[in-house]
């Protein structure tokens, strides 16, 4: 049996399209799952240190000296992926790594929480904070005041 040279073109293209579909998807699949488990390690993470500061604090530190503290710890880390920062009761940051991002505050229109999986935004990162809430998400920040 003889294939005719355009049955071997739709053969051909339609396992094209099937290549390229799967691997688009399987792709996709993975790049989703590792930034979901990015954001799950970075909430344990959150919840380790939170934690440990209300440790310290219950064990007779200061507020202060544990701020101090954990400002000496994750000054100068990275802040590519994800980071431990510290917000005050009015949204107004007291610890980041990056030094020059203290004392700002969060608006209410400059800093949200979108999901990992359409991107559609599930909170107000000023609201969650303030809420004492755990997001899981990626933040998208617009700028601080």
């Amino acid at each position: 049996m003889k294939l005719k040279s355009s049955n071997l073109f739709i053969i051909l293209f339609v396992l094209g399209l099937v290549y390229y579909f799967s691997f688009s998807f399987i792709y996709k699949s993975t790049i989703d799952d590792l930034i979901n488990q990015q954001v799950q390690s970075s909430k344990n993470q959150a919840n380790i240190i939170s934690n440990l500061l209300a440790e310290k604090i219950k064990s007779g530190f200061s507020k202060e000296q544990v701020k101090n503290e954990l400002q000496r710890s994750i000054e100068n880390s990275s802040t590519d992926y994800s980071f431990v920062c510290m917000f005050d009761a009015t949204g107004k940051e007291i610890c980041h790594p990056n030094k020059e991002k203290i004392g700002k505050t969060l608006l209410k229109n400059n800093s949200v929480i979108r999901s990992v999986s359409n991107n559609k935004v599930i909170k107000n990162f000023k609201d969650a904070v303030m809420e004492k809430q755990s997001v899981g998400g990626i933040r998208k920040l617009e700028n601080y005041t």
